[in-house]
């Protein structure tokens, strides 16, 4: 006979406590009927309603007993709107989260389908984490980012690479009789001197040797069979967004959204600017040429008197999005949607984009030389010269064939 389960553990697997962490910023939601009386899985109820109500808890029992909490539809209504948007960022390359990320930060997306080429391109893992060569060996890209450090540690950094410097002397030389191997030189015995001189002579000349070295000595840390570290791989994105959306199916699968144009200016170099509010991003217009008539005047809408509600709405797309910095969701003090930093570029959708079967992407050169359109008509190409058959040169007229001519003509009418 089998004890019964215990309800208390089952109601902890069920409720939030058993997934709250006062260091991770998380939103958490609610349904039906527990979301009418502000029913969170936590401690207390919340004074929260509405058919889609979420919230960050800061904290589940503060020194005054309370439960700290913060509305969170923004954050929830985001991710929602991102969804449908369909896109994929680019990472900005000199933003923080680029300097942050160190030489990981854009992998290059190796595709694998059935509709792809056969034969992969051997230039496609060329950002992606060095490969292994004869001369070089195993190396891995996770080396310490010493622009994530702090003073302390960076000394301390700078400690351990002194201690190494023998191993990188030696690394030289291995380097150094391989790339001779490799290239078929013919030598005698390995010289013990062979591609190392001197530390000094080897900083005035302009290599990349030192970041070999370090990645290869990541690899040995992180695959030798007794070590505990584990290899960094941070997502690109910060946990924004995990697939990989080609253009062309952004394109036909996601539809354009309504947005709105609120702003129009003059930007750097006298150039116009306008600002659009899409999606929870302000954003701003890529092509001039396609900028919807008229925009929301806010000191209009003080005025008294009738409005026009859809001025400076149409329908965009988002072009481009360059992400510089997510939120800090872990950490003491873990934040929210506020502290994302992205500049966000969108696109007019127009009518006859999709008028056409041309598969390429609009404005390529492709997409240009497939275009169906009618070019303009001139003179010389609509002309077309009439064909005839070639006449014998007419000859001069006599005065005898003209009487005899006048005399038929006489003839003919007294006949008549």
């Amino acid at each position: 006979m089998t004890a019964t389960s215990s309800q208390f553990a089952a109601l902890l697997r069920r409720s939030k406590f058993a997934s709250y962490d006062r260091t991770i910023g998380q939103v958490y939601s609610s349904f039906d009927g527990h979301l009418h009386r502000g029913n969170f899985g936590l401690k207390r109820p919340f004074p929260v309603r509405g058919r889609e109500a979420h919230v960050m808890v800061n904290a589940v029992d503060s020194r005054e007993e309370q439960t700290e909490w913060k509305r969170a539809e923004n954050e929830a209504q985001f991710m929602k709107m991102w969804e449908e948007v369909g896109v994929t960022p680019k990472l900005a390359s000199e933003s923080p989260w680029a300097t942050k990320m160190g030489p990981g930060a854009e992998v290059t997306w190796s595709m694998d389908s059935d509709f792809a080429p056969s034969d992969a391109d051997s230039s496609v893992n060329s950002n992606q984490s060095a490969p292994s060569s004869d001369v070089y060996g195993h190396t891995s890209s996770a080396v310490p980012n010493i622009a994530a450090m702090s003073d302390k540690q960076f000394e301390s950094y700078l400690k351990k690479l002194r201690q190494m410097r023998p191993e990188f002397a030696s690394y030289l030389k291995e380097v150094a009789t391989r790339r001779a191997e490799k290239e078929g030189v013919k030598s005698g015995p390995a010289d013990s001197t062979a591609g190392f001189t001197s530390f000094w002579e080897h900083s005035e000349k302009p290599s990349a040797e030192y970041r070999h070295f370090l990645g290869s000595q990541a690899y040995k840390a992180y695959s030798s069979p007794g070590s505990r570290a584990i290899e960094q791989q941070p997502q690109t994105y910060g946990g924004l967004h995990y697939a990989k959306h080609p253009e062309l199916q952004d394109q036909f699968l996601n539809r354009a959204r309504p947005g709105r144009l609120v702003i129009e200016g003059i930007g750097n170099g006298g150039n116009p600017w306008w600002g659009v509010i899409f999606a929870g991003h302000n954003a701003t217009i890529s092509n001039a040429t396609t900028v919807p008539s008229g925009h929301l005047d806010f000191k209009q809408l003080m005025k008294p008197g009738e409005h026009d509600t859809q001025a400076g709405v149409a329908k965009f797309r988002i072009a481009q999005v360059m992400f510089n910095y997510p939120p800090q969701t872990v950490g003491q003090r873990p934040g929210g949607l506020a502290q994302a930093r992205m500049e966000t570029r969108v696109r007019v959708e127009n009518e006859a984009d999709m008028s056409r079967s041309n598969t390429h992407r609009p404005g390529s050169p492709a997409y240009v030389g497939q275009s169906q359109r009618k070019l303009p008509t001139d003179g010389f190409l609509t002309y077309h010269p009439k064909s005839t058959a070639p006449q014998a040169p007419a000859r001069e007229s006599s005065p005898a064939d003209v009487l005899l001519t006048l005399r038929n003509l006489v003839g003919n009418k007294k006949r008549t």
